[in-house]
């Protein structure tokens, strides 16, 4: 089944055309919506922005958050938000974790210009580890109970808990992005015209991107909602790998369907195309055992299906190793123990930190970016599957 976007021509964003000039009263050329004499008329002058504190500030505004639980039909709870775990503190951080810590492949922009723009891994204690500031402590401890109690296994259910985490943390991230987005259009002041434009033409791409990624965030949310209210399960999917031995990774994470393990392309992001499917993947403790949970909401035989056969398809002595790959291909919301890190070869290492970059502005994903490129990273044996579909 081939997806419709594949085929079909890529969107056409509103592109803004810089202008040096302009009436004083009209419009501004970058498309903020203010009269060019209260926003680029003056740019050149105006005191550059630390981008460092501006960010430390948006951070301390996001870490407050809100319940985003819905309490009626599209009305949020609203409450004041806990630091909420994606992954369980006691569950899967633990069981990666030493002396408490774990290492994380998530970084901020300070990280990034320290390092000269190289990722380099953060050791990062299990309290604050995979937490994002989006349920209160009353919604947080009853919806997720069914996941977080002992003994507990994978059904459409528990399963579909773990996917909804996974998008409300994508939702919340898209939210945060839109800001961001209003904040690096800022990074223009005191600089001249041609750097202005430069920044600006940047800047409406990425926000163009970022609405689209807000818009289809709050559809899968929408969708889990009214889902798991109504306990209608029949359109969720799900396939659990079980592994018998130790797995010294675990991640939690949501996005849009690009390609599968065996270099093709099954959607095109950026096109006309509004029907794209996603997938949610978790590497945790369940139960006794580390298990990969898929899971999705989408058609009987879509590009989401497609994804997770082509995993199925991957012999089981390789599937634990190309879920690390998977892992720093997609997300930034994976965690691991750091003596398997420390204990990984340089080349192991690099093969790992290159897919973190990869689908962003600075590097295209290509066809072959989950293709098994023969890095043993993380040997584990398959103790048995479990599929929904």
């Amino acid at each position: 089944m081939t997806h419709p976007s594949l085929s079909a021509p890529n969107v056409l964003w509103h592109r803004i055309s810089p202008q040096e000039t302009m009436k004083p009263n009209e419009r501004c050329w970058c498309g903020s919506g203010a009269k060019w004499k209260k926003c680029h008329k003056y740019r050149e002058q105006q005191q550059p922005i630390n981008i460092f504190e501006h960010a430390v500030a948006m951070r301390e505004k996001f870490a407050e958050g809100f319940c985003l639980a819905t309490v009626t039909h599209g009305s949020y709870c609203g409450a004041n938000a806990i630091s909420s775990h994606t992954i369980q503190r006691r569950g899967g951080l633990a069981a990666i974790s030493e002396q408490n810590h774990v290492l994380t492949t998530k970084f901020d922009l300070e990280d990034l210009v320290k390092n000269h723009g190289t990722p380099v891994l953060k050791r990062v204690s299990t309290k604050k580890a995979s937490t994002f500031p989006g349920f209160c402590a009353i919604h947080d401890a009853e919806l997720f109970e069914p996941i977080e109690r002992p003994g507990a296994t994978i059904s459409k259910e528990t399963a579909s808990l773990l996917a909804y985490r996974a998008i409300c943390m994508e939702y919340f991230r898209k939210s945060a992005a839109v800001e961001l987005d209003k904040l690096q259009r800022k990074m223009d002041y005191g600089t001249p015209f041609p750097i202005q434009a430069e920044i600006q033409m940047r800047c409406a791409a990425s926000a163009y991107g970022t609405q689209l990624g807000m818009r289809d965030a709050a559809n899968w949310k929408a969708f889990y909602e009214t889902m798991m209210a109504e306990k209608r399960y029949e359109d969720f999917r799900y396939y659990e790998v079980r592994f018998s031995t130790d797995v010294p990774m675990v991640m939690c994470g949501a996005w849009q369907v690009e390609t599968d393990f065996e270099g093709n392309w099954l959607q095109k992001l950026g096109t006309t195309s509004s029907d794209l499917e996603h997938i949610t993947v978790n590497l945790t403790k369940i139960g006794d055992s580390t298990s990969a949970v898929f899971g999705w909401a989408g058609t009987k035989n879509g590009p989401a299906r497609e994804f997770v056969e082509s995993f199925k398809r991957v012999p089981d002595d390789r599937k634990s190793s190309l879920i690390a790959s998977m892992a720093f291909e997609h997300s930034e919301n994976v965690f691991m123990r750091p003596s398997w890190w420390d204990n990984l070869t340089a080349d192991q290492k690099s093969a790992l930190l290159n897919r973190i970059p990869n689908g962003t502005a600075s590097r295209m994903r290509s066809a072959n970016a989950l293709l098994d490129d023969g890095a043993h990273t993380m040997p584990s044996h398959v103790e048995s599957t479990l599929e929904a579909i």
